[in-house]
């Protein structure tokens, strides 16, 4: 329900990117429309995946 929400407020339409600041797993990523460029960031180790980056928010975001 929360991702839902979260995804319906941010009324993200295809071609969009999104990066989820704080995303754990990437249980976002299912409630996004098909088309979107998902990138996660956590600083949790264990979430480390080929689109979530591990990184402190502190050190900055390595993203423009």
């Amino acid at each position: 329900m929360r991702f839902q929400k979260a995804a319906s407020l941010a009324r993200v339409r295809a071609g969009a990117s999104v990066l989820d600041i704080g995303c754990r797993d990437g249980g976002l990523r299912a409630f996004l429309p098909a088309g979107i460029s998902y990138q996660g960031m956590d600083i949790a180790e264990q979430f480390a995946a080929d689109n979530i980056i591990i990184r402190d928010v502190a050190e900055g975001i390595p993203f423009p």
